[in-house]
């Protein structure tokens, strides 16, 4: 598969190669990362990489997609790979683990085999979230704790506009 961009290749690869190792955040987004944020690479060990979002400054823990990640970079997470819980009463930010962030619920969509929601954090980012909970009791408004494990975040470099994130697609 080669991924073009106005005329210029992006990255070319195996199509499973590419689909988990998308070498900029354009090639994520065309591949399906939904979650992509803005974010500055404050502190690197191996590929493991600590960033703060632009935005509001929520620290995200990921890996290194690419062989160091630049200082601008992009966070990117598939909707698939986020857990969303109902947050316990009384949670507080400092209660939670790395990587996890209080917020509240406002779109919730069965579909079927999964459940499709959004969620915002305190600071106002908006996580793109896809559940095969079909059964659970998260509903709009609900307090809930996103998960997302280090592991399956990407720090990749920032490749134009496209670099959004859900609430502004």
């Amino acid at each position: 598969i080669v991924v073009l961009q106005e005329g210029s290749v992006l990255q070319r690869g195996a199509p499973m190669e590419m689909y988990y190792s998308p070498n900029s955040s354009a090639v994520a987004q065309f591949l399906g990362y939904s979650n992509i944020f803005d974010a500055s690479v404050r502190s690197r060990e191996g590929a493991k990489c600590e960033t703060f979002l632009d935005a509001c400054g929520l620290r995200v823990t990921g890996m290194s997609g690419t062989a160091g990640a630049p200082d601008a970079a992009a966070v990117c997470v598939r909707p698939n790979d986020i857990r969303l819980t109902a947050a316990p009463s009384n949670t507080t930010a400092n209660d939670l683990p790395e990587n996890a962030y209080l917020a509240e619920v406002i779109f919730s969509s069965f579909e079927g085999t999964q459940v499709h929601y959004r969620a915002r954090t305190d600071g106002g980012t908006v996580w793109d979230i896809v559940s095969p909970d079909v059964a659970g009791t998260i509903v709009m408004g609900t307090r809930a704790v996103v998960h997302v494990a280090p592991d399956r975040v990407l720090i990749l470099p920032r490749t134009g506009a496209e670099v959004a994130g859900p609430a502004n697609s």
